[in-house]
């Protein structure tokens, strides 16, 4: 999804610093930052742990530390992604185990993991090929609107929101609609 001087992207407002002109309200924890196995090319991108200076089609952007380089520019024309092919390779792995295909989830899912300069994946049961397929979609997935649904949508919240107590919230409802179609 492209955005312009004109037609704003509100990513960086949230995402950047008071300082720079954000509000800083989603910033990178350092639980996702520790959610890195060591050396995922994907972390320096994820969180900035240091000034950092990019440049991008000519301009120089100063990225501060506690933000992420995926929204960074103050013109808030950052351009955000719809449906990545990350995405789609990560849901093939994932309905793949869940059908107890192992061999195309392991598959999928190390198209993902090597991208991001990591080992195969050493899983070897269903199960523990969906909680890497899980992390890897909190991995590559950063900051793009998708891992609250995960979350959700595999009945995780409270492990990974202790504090999140209103169990009741976690799956959602089924519109009136359909309850009156079906």
């Amino acid at each position: 999804l492209f955005f312009s001087n004109t037609d704003q992207s509100q990513y960086f407002f949230f995402w950047y610093p008071a300082a720079g002109g954000g509000r800083n309200e989603l910033d990178p924890g350092t639980s996702l930052a520790a959610a890195h196995p060591i050396g995922d090319r994907r972390l320096p991108i994820n969180v900035v742990s240091s000034v950092t200076t990019v440049t991008v089609a000519g301009s120089s952007y100063t990225l501060q530390p506690g933000t992420t380089q995926k929204y960074y520019r103050p013109t808030r024309d950052d351009r955000f992604n719809m449906v990545r092919y990350a995405e789609v390779v990560l849901t093939i792995a994932e309905a793949a185990a869940q059908t107890g295909d192992l061999i195309t989830a392991r598959t999928q899912l190390d198209i993902i993991r090597n991208r991001a300069g990591l080992l195969p994946s050493a899983a070897v049961t269903s199960d523990d090929l969906i909680t890497d397929i899980l992390l890897q979609r909190r991995l590559e997935l950063a900051y793009e609107g998708q891992y609250w649904f995960d979350l959700r949508r595999t009945n995780m919240i409270q492990t990974a929101q202790p504090t999140y107590t209103e169990t009741f919230r976690n799956l959602f409802p089924i519109p009136l609609r359909e309850v009156q179609l079906t």
